[in-house]
């Protein structure tokens, strides 16, 4: 118990409580979370700490999805399956291992990953074969982390192709001035990217809906960077600096690399957290979509009609080259939000 004049634990150690936030498998209810919730109160209870600490020991709480796979065994002599590592299993679906050698294998239901079953992924050999910024960006971006997942590494070169095109386009901007991000569609892109990436750190922590807005990102920064205007072209420097400062948390080491490429001299752990342009008071962004796909962003005042709309969305750069002056067949306009012309 405290001492008397003392209120509880120095407020170093007070200063930790509540955990901003516990993410853990349900079947570390009891083990983990009953007791961790047991003790909190305990010691709120003998006034070990101060008045005023949240009677819950996490501020947030997350109960995580399974990995699953279906584990795949040889009968034993004695009836007991034998269960084998999805390498241990050839192409013809027979078992590889010595002595056992072309044994037919039985497949079982997905369920969770375990080594018991041996239903379970070395990730050394995925490392070891595309890095491992790739396979981390690529396990995060298959499923937010209260959903269960099925393995499957089929997607995996899709992220090392998206991480190659970065790098790519990081070298072609380094050599450009930096200036800052005035076309509308690219800072448009920049924010958009920003607000979502935030959102979902410090939000919901749907990961691959973050991950997700980075590839839009590359994706609007490439096609601004093949464009025939040089200012465009600068923009794009400014923007791929933010882009390698969004990654960091998903592919560090890419990351550094990039910023080290860009003239940066420290770890982007260093830099600030990249910050989107706020929208003057009054004025709502919103969606351009030209036959479905979005094409950048406007600002218009709150309350903006359709013809406001349609005369901001047609003065983008990207939208007016593509309509060439020719009037859109059809404008679907939901205010606040986006604005479609289908030619």
């Amino acid at each position: 118990a405290p001492r008397e004049g003392e209120t509880g634990l120095p407020d170093a150690a007070a200063a930790w409580l509540p955990v901003d936030g516990y993410v853990g498998g349900v079947e570390h209810a009891v083990m983990h979370l009953l007791y961790a919730r047991f003790f909190h109160k305990a010691l709120i209870d003998l006034g070990l700490l101060p008045r005023g600490t949240p009677r819950e020991p996490f501020a947030r709480l997350v109960a995580q999805g399974h990995v699953r796979l279906p584990a795949r065994w040889i009968e034993g002599e004695d009836g007991r399956p034998h269960y084998l590592y999805p390498e241990q299993i050839g192409a013809d679906g027979r078992a590889k291992v010595p002595g056992l050698e072309g044994r037919a294998v039985q497949t079982g239901p997905s369920e969770k990953m375990s080594k018991s079953r041996k239903n379970v992924v070395d990730p050394d050999g995925l490392v070891a074969r595309h890095g491992a910024d790739t396979v981390r960006l690529f396990v995060l971006s298959l499923a937010p982390p209260e959903v269960d997942l099925q393995w499957s590494d089929r997607g995996i070169h899709g992220a090392r192709r998206f991480l190659s095109r970065v790098f790519q386009l990081t070298h072609e901007a380094a050599r450009t001035a930096r200036v800052p991000a005035v076309d509308p569609v690219v800072r448009a892109a920049v924010d958009e990217a920003i607000r979502t990436v935030t959102e979902e750190l410090a939000g919901r922590l749907h990961l691959p809906r973050a991950i997700a807005a980075l590839y839009t990102l590359e994706h609007v920064l490439t096609r601004a960077f093949r464009s025939d205007s040089a200012a465009t072209r600068s923009t794009v420097r400014s923007g791929v600096e933010v882009l390698a400062r969004l990654l960091s948390p998903f592919t560090p080491h890419l990351a550094d690399e990039l910023h080290a490429i860009l003239g940066g001299t420290d770890f982007v752990l260093t830099s600030p957290w990249p910050e989107a342009n706020r929208e003057e008071p009054g004025e709502s962004s919103i969606a351009v979509q030209l036959d479905g796909r979005v094409r950048g962003r406007v600002a218009l005042p709150v309350g903006a009609d359709e013809a406001q709309a349609l005369a901001a969305a047609r003065a983008l750069p990207v939208v007016a080259t593509m309509l060439a002056g020719a009037e859109p067949s059809r404008v679907v306009y939901a205010p606040g939000r986006a604005i479609n012309l289908l030619r």
